[in-house]
C-alpha cells in the first residue's frame, strides 16, 4: 500500500482546499514535512487516520463524546457547518498480484442543528464501488488492519509511553497477535466454545443434572468488571504519557534556570572545602621544600662549576694541600738521615717531591676552595628535588582550576526563592506520576485477580462440559459435536502456543538487530528476549546476565521503543506507509544521527516524516537528502487564516 495523494477541504486549520502529492520513488522513500508547532502537522496526521478508519480512527483530538460532535469540531471555524468539511485519500495497493488505485472520499456537514451527516464513497480504478462505500470499515482491514496501524502511525512523544520495556509488553502482545493471526485463532476457539455451550444446553434440557448457568453469569460479570478496569487503566496510561512529557519539559526548564544545581549545592560546597584543605597541605609542603635545599636549585650552574673545579684539583683543597706539604717535609727529613744514600740520589728524590708538591699547590691555587665536596648536593639530588617541586606545582595548579570551577558552579546556583515555582511544579508532577503508577499497579493486580477467577470458572465450565459430553443421551449428533469441538479447541490452543513460541525467537532477534542499528555504540552487545508468558521484554547482556530496564538511559529506552515498532512492522510482511511525527524527541546527537542514517531510509517503502526545524536540522537534512522524494513546509498564513503547504523543507532556514 502506497499513499499517492491527500486532499483536505475546510479541515481544521486548513481552510479551503489543499492537495498534497505523497508518491515516493523506489530509491527515495521519504516524504519530508517541516512544520513549526501549531501550524497543522498533527491535524494532517489526524486526517490520514480519519479518512481511513472513520469512527475507529486513533486521532489526537478525539475525546469521549459522540463521533458526530467530533466531526463537527473538525470543520474550519470560518466555514459554515452546513458547508462542512472533507478528506480524500488516493492510494495504490496490490490485490491478487494486480495493482489497484483506490480513492477514499469522506465528507460531512450539518444536515440539521443537531445532526451531522457523513458520506463515505469509494472508487476503485476510477469506478464507484457501492458495496465498498457501505462497508468500508471492513474493506480497509484488507489494506491496513486497524489493530496494527499503530505500528506504522506513531509520533515521537507517544514513543515516551512505550519506552519502558515493561509497558511495551502490551504493544508486543497486540502486534504479535495481529501479525500471526492469533486473534483469528482465539476467535475460532470462542466460536467453538459457543457451539459447545449451545449443544450442551440442548443436552442438559434432557439431563437437567448439570448446569453452567451460574458460571456463565459469574464470567459475564467478571468480564464486564475487567473491561471497566481496562478502560480506567488505559485512561491512566494516557495521563502517564502526558505527565512523562510534561516532566521532561519541566526538567529541561530546570536545567535552563539552573534549578537542578540547587540539589547539588551542599555536595559542591563539601568538594570545595576538601580542595581547599588539599591546597593548604600542598602549600605547606612547598614551603617546607623552600626552607630546605630548594633555593640551591637557583645555583645549580654554580654548584656544577664548583664540582668540576674540585675534580680538576684531584680532590685536594687548601687543608689537604697543607697536610700534603707537611708529609713531604717529614719524608725529606727521614731521607736526610739515611747514610747509605749519596748526595746525588738524595737530590733526585727531593726534586721529585718538590715537583709533585708544586703541582698540587698550583692546582689548589687555581681551582680549589675550602669546600667539602660531601656537603655539596649531587646532580641526581637536585634533579629529583626539581621534579618533586614541579609535580607539586602542577598538582597545585590543577587544584586551583578545580576550585575555580566549583566557585563558578556555586555562583551559578540560583536562590531557592527564584526557582521555587519550577521545583514545586516538578515535585507535584512527580508525585502525581507516582500516584498514577501505584494506581496502575493496583488495577493490574485486580485484572490479574479477575483473570485468575475467570481461569477457574473456565476450568469449571470445561469440566462440566466434559461431564455433559460423557452423558449417554439420545442426542448422539450433539455429543459428537461436543467431542469434536473440544478436540479442535485443544488443537487450536497447542497450535497457538507453538506458533507464538516459534515467532517470538525471530522477533526477539529482529528487535536486537534493529536496536543495534539505532544505537550509537556499535559494540553495545545487548540482546532482547520476549517472555512467551507475559510478553515482557527481557534485556540480556552478552554474558547472559539479565539487566533491569532502568539500566538503559531515557534515550536508549526511546530507541528501544522505535526498534520494537520497526521490528514488528518488518515482521508483518506488509508493504505499508510509515508515518512518523516529532521523530527525534529528546535523543542526543549521536543517537539522532543513527536514527536518521539507519532507520528513516529503511523504515519502509514510503516514510512520511513530520519534523520541526529543531529536530531535523540542516546537517540532518543533508544526510537524508539522497533518500527524499518530496519535501514540504507547512506554514500558517495569517492573511488567509489557514495553514498552507509549500515545496521545500524550511527553504529559507537552509539558505
Amino acid at each position: 500500500m502506497i499513499l499517492n495523494e491527500l486532499t483536505l477541504v475546510n479541515f481544521g486549520i486548513y481552510k479551503g482546499e489543499h492537495t498534497v502529492e505523497l508518491t515516493p520513488t523506489s530509491k527515495k522513500p521519504i516524504i519530508l514535512f517541516g512544520a513549526f508547532n501549531g501550524s497543522g502537522k498533527t491535524t494532517f496526521l489526524d486526517a490520514l487516520q480519519l479518512v481511513l478508519y472513520g469512527k475507529t480512527a486513533k486521532t489526537s483530538s478525539r475525546g469521549k463524546g459522540p463521533y458526530e460532535e467530533y466531526l463537527k469540531s473538525l470543520i474550519n471555524r470560518d466555514v459554515s457547518p452546513k458547508n462542512g468539511a472533507g478528506l480524500k485519500l488516493t492510494f495504490t495497493t496490490k490485490q491478487n498480484g494486480k495493482k489497484e488505485i483506490i480513492e477514499v472520499s469522506r465528507n460531512w456537514f450539518e444536515s440539521s442543528p443537531s445532526n451531522i451527516k457523513e458520506v463515505c464513497e469509494i472508487t476503485r480504478d476510477g469506478i464507484f464501488d457501492g458495496t465498498a462505500s457501505e462497508r468500508w470499515h471492513e474493506f480497509v482491514e484488507e489494506f491496513m488492519p486497524s489493530e496494527i496501524s499503530e505500528l506504522f502511525f506513531f509520533d515521537g512523544e507517544k514513543i515516551e509511553g512505550l519506552a519502558d520495556p515493561l509497558r511495551s509488553s502490551a504493544i508486543l502482545r497486540s502486534g504479535i497477535y495481529s501479525l500471526l493471526g492469533i486473534n483469528s485463532i482465539e476467535s475460532l476457539a470462542k466460536s467453538l466454545t459457543q457451539i459447545e455451550k449451545r449443544k450442551a444446553l440442548e443436552i442438559t434440557k434432557e439431563s437437567g443434572s448439570i448446569s453452567i448457568d451460574s458460571e456463565e453469569a459469574s464470567a459475564k460479570e467478571l468480564n464486564s468488571r475487567k473491561e471497566l478496569i481496562g478502560q480506567e487503566k488505559a485512561g491512566i496510561a494516557n495521563q502517564l504519557d502526558r505527565l512523562t512529557i510534561e516532566i521532561a519539559r519541566t526538567e529541561d526548564e530546570m536545567k535552563i534556570s539552573g534549578a537542578d544545581l540547587l540539589a547539588n549545592r551542599h555536595a559542591l560546597q563539601e568538594n570545595l572545602e576538601v580542595l581547599k584543605e588539599r591546597r593548604k597541605r600542598l602549600t605547606n609542603e612547598l614551603l617546607e621544600l623552600a626552607s630546605g635545599m630548594a633555593p640551591l636549585l637557583l645555583l645549580s650552574k654554580q654548584i656544577a662549576e664548583i664540582r668540576q673545579g674540585l675534580s680538576k684539583a684531584s680532590g685536594h683543597n687548601l687543608k689537604s694541600a697543607k697536610a700534603f706539604e707537611d708529609e713531604i717535609s717529614t719524608f725529606k727529613q727521614q731521607i736526610t738521615l739515611l747514610k747509605e744514600l749519596d748526595k746525588v740520589s738524595k737530590d733526585s728524590v727531593f726534586q721529585l717531591f718538590d715537583r709533585r708538591l708544586a703541582q698540587v699547590l698550583a692546582e689548589v691555587s687555581s681551582f680549589s676552595t675550602d669546600i667539602d665536596e660531601a656537603q655539596l648536593p649531587s646532580i641526581d639530588e637536585l634533579s629529583g628535588l626539581k621534579k618533586s617541586i614541579e609535580s607539586k606545582l602542577k598538582e597545585f595548579e590543577v587544584i586551583e582550576n578545580e576550585i575555580d570551577v566549583l566557585n563558578k558552579s556555586l555562583q551559578a546556583v540560583p536562590s531557592e526563592e527564584k526557582v521555587a515555582d519550577i521545583v514545586k511544579n516538578l515535585t507535584e508532577k512527580q508525585k502525581e506520576k507516582t500516584k498514577l503508577e501505584l494506581k496502575t499497579e493496583v488495577l493490574a493486580d485486580e485484572i490479574r485477580s479477575i483473570n485468575t477467577q475467570l481461569e477457574r470458572i473456565t476450568k469449571e465450565i470445561t469440566n462440566k462440559l466434559a461431564q455433559i459430553a460423557d452423558l449417554e443421551t439420545s442426542q448422539i449428533v450433539n455429543q459428537r459435536v461436543l467431542n469434536h469441538a473440544q478436540k479442535a479447541k485443544n488443537t487450536l490452543s497447542k497450535f497457538k502456543d507453538e506458533l507464538i513460541s516459534k515467532h517470538l525467537i525471530s522477533l526477539s532477534d529482529e528487535i536486537s538487530k534493529c536496536f543495534q542499528l539505532l544505537h550509537r555504540k556499535s559494540k553495545f552487545g545487548l540482546r532482547f528476549e520476549i517472555n512467551k508468558d507475559d510478553f515482557n521484554l527481557l534485556i540480556v547482556k552478552p554474558s547472559g546476565e539479565v539487566v533491569p530496564a532502568k539500566s538503559l538511559s531515557a534515550g536508549e529506552r526511546q530507541l528501544l521503543a522505535v526498534a520494537i515498532l520497526w521490528a514488528l512492522a518488518k515482521s508483518s510482511g506488509k508493504t505499508l506507509p510509515t508515518v512518523i511525527d516529532t521523530p527525534l524527541g529528546r535523543l542526543d546527537g549521536p543517537h539522532r544521527q543513527k536514527l536518521i542514517s539507519n532507520y528513516f531510509p529503511k523504515a519502509g517503502s514510503q516514510v512520511l516524516i513530520f519534523s520541526t526545524d529543531e529536530e531535523i536540522t540542516n546537517e540532518h537534512y543533508e544526510s537524508l537528502k539522497g533518500h527524499i522524494a518530496l519535501e514540504y513546509t507547512i506554514n500558517y498564513d495569517e492573511s488567509t487564516e489557514s495553514s498552507v503547504f509549500s515545496k521545500g523543507y524550511f527553504e529559507t532556514a537552509r539558505t
